[in-house]
């Protein structure tokens, strides 16, 4: 076998090294960053090139700045829904504030979305009467969160004494997930809010609409998104 020079040799082992991927921008915090960001899609725009091109974010008839007349672009009910989102929202932020003050919220850093999910999943589970566990708990962040960050929030609900795990009757080594009274009286006064801003923009808790309402998109097909009617 004829023997290689030395140029030749090195040459050969620069050519089987890896090629270095480019350097990527760091994430600002948030939904999409904590920690599975290489196993979750980013949300973009369409757009148009190749990879070893620039790409451009393709236009379409829906990118134009709305104009004209506002009352023409949402129905009454809708704009109704709007107020009372933007109307809740500084109520919730404020109620962030004071459950940070009293210890409820041990790391305000933390997704509130996250929190609020836990919350509803635990005191709904308990109503039905089959206490959810941690494990299904994480089932529904599996696009944002991993098990261990559920659980990081399960603990620090634990220590501010608003969640117990409680082992299960059948099984002692599954645990769940039960609300405490203090959870009680902070969802009654949450939920309260709730119901209270709703009736300030008009939407009224009526079982036997709701029901009559249900029926009849069942019967004539749910709409596509964004239509008015």
């Amino acid at each position: 076998m004829q023997k290689l020079t030395e140029a030749e040799t090195a040459k050969l082992s620069l050519s089987a090294k890896p090629r270095s991927l480019p350097a990527q921008e760091p994430q600002p915090p948030g939904l999409y960053n904590n920690g599975m960001n290489e196993d979750r899609p980013n949300p973009t725009s369409i757009t148009e090139g190749g990879p070893s091109g620039p790409t451009k974010r393709v236009a379409s008839d829906g990118d134009t700045a709305l104009a004209g007349d506002p009352d023409a672009v949402l129905t009454e009910e809708q704009r109704a829904a709007l107020a009372f989102d933007v109307a809740w929202l500084g109520w919730r932020s404020e109620f962030r504030r004071r459950m940070v003050h009293e210890g409820v919220l041990k790391h305000p850093w933390r997704s509130v979305f996250e929190a609020d999910m836990i919350f509803s999943l635990v005191a709904i589970r308990w109503l039905q009467g089959d206490p959810i566990t941690l494990k299904e708990l994480a089932t529904h962040f599996q696009l944002f969160a991993t098990e261990a960050t559920v659980s990081r929030h399960v603990d620090d609900m634990e220590a501010a004494g608003t969640l117990r795990r409680v082992p299960d009757a059948k099984d002692r080594r599954r645990l769940r997930l039960v609300p405490t009274e203090r959870l009680a009286e902070i969802g009654r006064s949450f939920l309260q809010a709730r119901v209270d801003i709703a009736r300030q923009h008009g939407f009224v808790f009526c079982p036997t609409e709701a029901t009559e309402h249900v029926t009849k998109v069942l019967q004539v097909g749910i709409a596509p998104v964004g239509r008015r009617g």
